[in-house]
């Protein structure tokens, strides 16, 4: 054996070493879970509910940084040039993953070089679309017909950083044969303040954003983009009811910047994994419109965000949407 072969072996075993070690002490302090959305959105509330629960767990905090901005961009970036220690993690969006390298240009960040997946937090999360209460349109259908009959007429609020809502929009837009204006905006408190103050007439939103202001009587949910009915409000009708083949559903899930220790990102894995079977936090994510069905290891993670980025890619496709920016 050459003397270069020895101490590159040397080497790698010192490494293999050092990490373990490190990954022994982990976390020795808090742990920061970046959320690339505002506060309220699924991202920042599904965070909020891990943190709490690996904290408990673990025995050490684990907090939300809010990041937003930009299509998730501002957020992920961040996370991109954080240190691969273990202590910045990332909740990404389908945003984040997926759309975001097939819409812009120019990314400030790679998903595929700078994280590594750990663990699917939250899958299957649907879209629902509200209107202003004055709005004569209690279905999709009348909706659809208000719009045709005077085009351009209504304008469809989203919240910029969770660009997914945004795709909802745009498909319903492709496939209903309508144009409804996209308003973007940074917060999505603004957008519900437009919403219900007829500024803007609709509002597309996750589960999470909607449900209080639906339940509330000031705003009229008609219609949520996942496959089923959401549980928690089981009187909204989903679009494929009206639409035959519309869904459009989102995920979560919780990366770590690339380089990240082996042995960190497993015990991660492990532990969110053990987080997210409690029945306590299956029901916290039912509430937000989230189940955890994609729940595996870490090659399990990685191949489930492959088809995920092929589905979304599929959809982009469809919309004819070209990289801008």
């Amino acid at each position: 054996m050459g003397t270069q072969t020895i101490r590159r072996t040397l080497f790698v075993s010192m490494l293999l070493l050092f990490s373990q070690a490190f990954a022994q002490n982990w976390p020795s302090r808090p742990v920061r879970i970046i959320s690339p959305t505002g506060p309220g959105l699924s991202a920042d509330l599904v965070g909020r509910v891990l943190a709490d629960k690996l904290s408990r767990q673990i025995g050490q905090q684990f907090y939300v940084d809010n990041i937003a901005g930009a299509a998730t961009i501002v957020g992920a970036q961040a996370a991109a040039r954080a240190a691969p220690d273990g202590y910045t993690l990332l909740i990404a969006t389908a945003g984040t993953l997926a759309n975001n390298p097939l819409i812009y240009k120019s990314l400030p960040y790679d998903p595929d070089r700078d994280f590594v997946p750990i663990a699917f937090v939250g899958d299957s999360s649907s879209f629902l679309i509200a209107v202003n209460n004055d709005l004569p349109a209690r279905t999709l259908t009348q909706l659809i017909a208000l719009e045709k009959a005077k085009p351009s007429s209504l304008s469809f609020a989203v919240e910029v950083s969770s660009g997914v809502a945004a795709m909802v929009g745009r498909y319903l837009n492709k496939q209903a044969g309508i144009n409804m204006v996209e308003v973007g905006y940074k917060m999505g408190a603004q957008a519900v303040q437009d919403t219900m103050a007829g500024r803007t007439q609709v509002y597309l939103s996750s589960i999470a954003g909607l449900e209080p202001f639906i339940k509330a009587g000031k705003l009229r949910g008609i219609a949520s983009s996942a496959e089923s009915r959401p549980p928690q409000l089981p009187d909204i009708p989903v679009i494929t009811e009206t639409i035959p083949g519309f869904i459009i559903t989102g995920f979560l899930i919780m990366v770590a910047p690339a380089g990240t220790p082996e042995p960190v990102l497993q015990r991660l894995n492990r532990e969110v994994l053990i987080a997210a079977k409690e029945p306590d936090l299956v029901q916290k994510l039912q509430t937000l419109g989230f189940l955890t069905n994609k729940l595996g290891s870490l090659q399990a993670t990685k191949d489930i965000l492959r088809v995920e980025k092929e589905r979304w890619a599929r959809i982009i496709r469809e919309l004819g949407i070209k990289p801008e920016l």
